[in-house]
Protein backbone atom coordinates (compact mmCIF):
# COMPACT_ATOMS: atom_id res chain seq x y z
CA UNK A 1 0.00 0.00 0.00
CA UNK A 2 2.60 2.24 -0.75
CA UNK A 3 3.28 4.74 -3.98
CA UNK A 4 5.58 3.21 -6.41
CA UNK A 5 6.50 5.95 -8.10
CA UNK A 6 6.48 10.40 -7.58
CA UNK A 7 6.19 12.54 -10.32
CA UNK A 8 7.52 16.05 -9.44
CA UNK A 9 6.81 19.26 -11.72
CA UNK A 10 9.84 21.23 -10.85
CA UNK A 11 11.81 24.18 -12.64
CA UNK A 12 16.07 23.88 -12.73
CA UNK A 13 17.11 26.89 -10.97
CA UNK A 14 14.00 28.11 -9.67
CA UNK A 15 13.94 31.86 -7.91
CA UNK A 16 17.33 32.55 -9.77
CA UNK A 17 17.42 34.84 -12.69
CA UNK A 18 20.06 33.39 -14.64
CA UNK A 19 19.24 29.48 -13.84
CA UNK A 20 15.63 29.53 -13.96
CA UNK A 21 14.43 26.88 -16.59
CA UNK A 22 17.66 26.96 -18.69
CA UNK A 23 18.92 23.32 -18.93
CA UNK A 24 22.68 24.54 -19.36
CA UNK A 25 22.81 24.90 -15.32
CA UNK A 26 21.82 21.51 -14.66
CA UNK A 27 25.29 20.16 -14.61
CA UNK A 28 27.56 23.47 -14.24
CA UNK A 29 29.26 24.81 -11.66
CA UNK A 30 28.62 27.95 -10.21
CA UNK A 31 31.52 30.89 -9.98
CA UNK A 32 32.07 31.79 -6.18
CA UNK A 33 30.35 35.72 -7.71
CA UNK A 34 27.47 33.45 -8.80
CA UNK A 35 26.43 31.82 -5.65
CA UNK A 36 26.66 35.04 -3.72
CA UNK A 37 23.77 36.37 -6.68
CA UNK A 38 22.31 33.09 -6.41
CA UNK A 39 22.34 33.11 -2.02
CA UNK A 40 20.82 37.38 -2.53
CA UNK A 41 17.75 36.22 -4.78
CA UNK A 42 16.92 33.19 -2.76
CA UNK A 43 17.56 34.77 0.51
CA UNK A 44 20.02 32.92 2.32
CA UNK A 45 21.90 34.96 4.82
CA UNK A 46 24.91 31.93 4.95
CA UNK A 47 26.75 30.24 2.41
CA UNK A 48 28.75 27.35 3.25
CA UNK A 49 30.56 24.36 1.14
Amino acid sequence: DQPTMVIAHTIKGKGVHFTEGKHEWHSKVATKEELKIVAAELGVEEVGV
